[in-house]
């Protein structure tokens, strides 16, 4: 027997233990597929199911769910000039990864958007969750159409918003944060919005 000892405690080991796998066991294949499957996933809390033509989306304080807003164009690429953006639900709670589109009210009231202006590769939108702050749909570069808006006074990509409602009392807003990438330096920018 030999005796291995760490600062907390002392173990015995048989000289005669059998020899570890070699790489082509399965022994081995095993744990790294375990080690994948438990490290490897998120949970669906983490994930907001990004889609190709995902512009940005919006965070909730009252539950996981997000409200994502999608490229809406034709198979050459033209906007949609009646409808631009595809807003609509993903659950991430009871039915993670499920969609529903916005109801009325929904759309009205907090999550939709209005057109102020559209041509073929632009449109100027007015965010009803944050209405203070026009949004620019545009092709950048990459000829990849992305959202701008301006973000502590800089024009900047928009990636995501969160709306903090007070506990108990979903219809009124504490703060809305807006967060994105700076167009001229790539950093990584956010605001806070007070009603």
């Amino acid at each position: 027997m030999t005796k291995i000892s760490f600062p907390f405690c002392t173990f015995r080991a048989q000289r005669n233990t059998p020899p570890l796998p070699k790489r082509g066991d399965r022994g081995v294949r095993l744990p790294f597929f375990l080690l994948f499957f438990v490290f490897g996933f998120t949970s669906s809390e983490d994930n907001t199911y990004v889609t190709d033509i995902r512009l940005f989306h919006i965070e909730r304080s009252i539950n996981k769910n997000i409200v994502c807003y999608d490229l809406n164009s034709d198979t050459s690429g033209a906007l949609n000039k009646k409808e631009p953006i595809h807003v609509y639900w993903i659950n991430r709670e009871e039915h993670p990864g499920q969609r529903g589109e916005l109801n009325y009210v929904q759309k009205e009231l907090a999550f939709g958007y209005k057109v102020t202006s559209v041509d073929n590769n632009t449109a100027l939108l007015k965010l009803n969750a944050v209405k203070t702050r026009p949004v620019t749909l545009e092709q950048s570069g990459d000829q990849k159409y992305v959202c701008k808006t301006d973000i502590n006074g800089r024009p900047a990509v928009l990636r995501k918003i969160y709306v903090q409602t007070p506990t108990g009392n979903s219809l009124r807003v504490e703060y809305v944060e807006i967060f994105g990438t700076d167009f001229e330096t790539g950093m990584s920018v956010s605001e806070r919005i007070t009603p």
